[in-house]
C-alpha cells in the first residue's frame, strides 16, 4: 500500500539591477548567505545570494512550516542586502560619516554622579 506524503513547492528567483550585480560582483559577496532553512530529514539547507539569482523552480518540503520559515527567511536576506548594497553606494558617494560620542566617563542608571546633588521629584519642587 503506498501512502501519500504532500509536498510543497518552493520557487525563487532574486532580480538584481545591473549596478547592484555589479556590486555583489566586485565585493565578492554572492557566496554570503541569505537564509538558512530545517529539511524534515534534521539536516539544514540554505540560500546563497548567487543561489537567489539563479533561482529554483520545485524547491521541496515536506511539512509547510519549513518552506514559510524559508520564504519569510529569504525575504528577510533581501531586505538585509539591499540595505547593505545602499550603505555601499552612500560611501562611494562620499558619504556615510556618522559621528558617535562616548561619555569619557559612563554614568549608571540610576546612579547620581559624585558630587551631585539630587534633585527632588516630589510634586512641591515641580
Amino acid at each position: 500500500m503506498l501512502k501519500s506524503v504532500p509536498a510543497w513547492l518552493f520557487d525563487y528567483k532574486l532580480e538584481l539591477t545591473a549596478e547592484e550585480a555589479e556590486l555583489v560582483k566586485t565585493y565578492k559577496i554572492g557566496e554570503r548567505q541569505m537564509t538558512t532553512y530545517a529539511h524534515g530529514d534534521g539536516t539544514d539547507g540554505g540560500i546563497t545570494i548567487r543561489e537567489a539569482v539563479a533561482g529554483n523552480k520545485g524547491h521541496c518540503f515536506k511539512e509547510l512550516s519549513h518552506l514559510y520559515a524559508a520564504r519569510d527567511g529569504l525575504i528577510n536576506g533581501c531586505e538585509l542586502l539591499r540595505n547593505y548594497l545602499l550603505e555601499i553606494l552612500e560611501i562611494r558617494a562620499g558619504g556615510g560619516e556618522r559621528t558617535v560620542e562616548f561619555s569619557l566617563h559612563p554614568q549608571q542608571v540610576g546612579q547620581a554622579a559624585p558630587g551631585a546633588s539630587q534633585a527632588s521629584t516630589s510634586p512641591a519642587a515641580l
